[in-house]
């Protein structure tokens, strides 16, 4: 029954992100940390940390958080991910992880389209447009 109220809740505080506006995200985690194109939020236990990039969030990571500093006390279901990736963006479906990268704790996967890329870990999850990620100046992921 826990278990059934925390992925409702995630259903409902991560639906569909990618894509959306500064106001939009304001809007959906309320008062924002930080300024310029990197944005914190934290709400129902989840910090989100979004980029945006052409006016729109191209990346969002997300973790759980514990009660003041504390560190959380569990970490994301396999359902609480699916559930996160399937919202972002809306309707959304992953492939299976991308064996290359088997080496990293985290897993590596792409959207059906392969215009999303998610990473994602027990701790945390970050999801990125394939565009962004192209563009950006570091070592994108292929």
């Amino acid at each position: 029954m826990k278990s059934m109220l925390v992925l409702l809740l995630f259903s409902t505080v991560v639906s569909a992100n990618i894509g959306e506006s500064k106001e939009e995200l304001i809007k959906r985690y309320g008062d924002a940390k930080g300024s310029g194109d990197t944005l914190s939020f934290e709400k129902d236990g989840l910090r989100v940390v979004a980029t945006l990039w052409k006016g729109k969030c191209s990346m969002i990571m997300f973790w759980l958080i514990g009660e003041g500093d504390a560190p959380p006390q569990r970490k994301f279901t396999s359902e609480e991910t699916e559930a996160i990736l399937s919202r972002n963006p809306a309707h959304s479906t992953y492939l299976p992880a991308d064996p290359k990268f088997d080496k990293l704790r985290a897993k590596v996967r792409k959207s059906s389209d392969q215009k999303f890329i998610a990473t994602t870990s027990p701790e945390m999850i970050t999801i990125q447009s394939a565009e962004y990620n192209e563009a950006r100046d570091d070592q994108p992921i292929k």
